[in-house]
């Protein structure tokens, strides 16, 4: 039973964490991303880790980036379908056919 009651408590706890730190960081900002960055600059001087990071975190809002346009061009050319469809039953309505 106390094995029970200290499951239910730890994942109570996951669950009402999990949020608050959902929210924290820029785009890619995740636990695999920072753990990437650090392997990447393990044994690296200053300069040159801030110029690695720099440049993960730029190809990785350049990738951000182009998902988005990617879903924006989706959604547009189902709008467009969308509207063509609504036309279509327009006309056939006007033309009786």
């Amino acid at each position: 039973m106390r094995k029970l009651v200290g499951w239910a408590l730890a994942a109570s706890l996951v669950m009402t964490a999990a949020p608050v730190y959902a929210g924290q960081g820029g785009a890619g900002e995740n636990i695999m991303t920072k753990t990437g960055d650090w392997f990447a600059t393990m044994g690296k001087s200053e300069t040159e880790r801030t110029a690695v990071l720099a440049q993960r975190r730029a190809a990785r809002a350049a990738r951000q980036a182009q998902h988005e346009a990617e879903k924006s061009a989706k959604k547009a050319e189902k709008s467009m379908q969308g509207a063509a469809k609504e036309m279509n039953k327009g006309l056939k309505d006007i033309t009786g056919q």
